[in-house]
């Protein structure tokens, strides 16, 4: 009984620190990559604004080729939305806000891990278009620690979807 006892308080002990450690961790990130195109902003615009395009150029087909996409009948503009679900899980998206030909702001939901924000920001410069897509949110309580990896894991995909 007094092993179990005092197996019960290091197990409290334990439990307390991992609390204290996650509660003085900041959860929030805000990943993203700028990559200039060489196309005019009105073309890059109107091919992220369009939910049926991303499967062509996004990178998420490498880390999951089991990826099955739904499409609703609006995939364009405000109001838009589609879903995926792979061996790696699932999830949706939401086209909040589209202002042609400058910013796109997206809800993303992922099954079993939360909700983020998307953002892309479209800039014309002489000769192409430079585009910024990025997400932003905050860890659960419990996934804190993953915060800081966010860039080093997400931050490579965007950069391999806008190359």
């Amino acid at each position: 009984m007094k092993i179990l006892k005092n197996a019960l308080i290091a197990l409290g002990i334990i439990i307390l620190v991992v609390v204290i450690y996650l509660a003085t961790l900041n959860g929030k990130y805000n990943v993203h990559r700028t990559h200039f195109i060489k196309a005019p902003n009105a073309v890059v615009f109107n091919n992220v604004n369009d939910y049926k395009n991303w499967k062509v150029w996004g990178p998420w087909n490498e880390i999951d080729s089991t990826l099955v996409y739904n499409f609703p009948k609006n995939t364009v503009g405000k109001g838009a939305t589609y879903s995926w679900k792979g061996n790696k899980g699932g999830g949706s998206m939401k086209m909040l806000k589209s202002e042609p030909y400058k910013l796109i702001e997206n809800k993303i939901h992922f099954e079993g891990q939360g909700d983020a924000d998307g953002y892309w920001n479209f800039k014309e410069i002489k000769g192409g278009t430079e585009v910024t897509w990025g997400m932003k949110g905050e860890m659960p309580f419990l996934l804190r620690f993953m915060a800081k990896k966010m860039d080093k894991q997400v931050g490579p995909m965007f950069k391999r979807g806008l190359i």
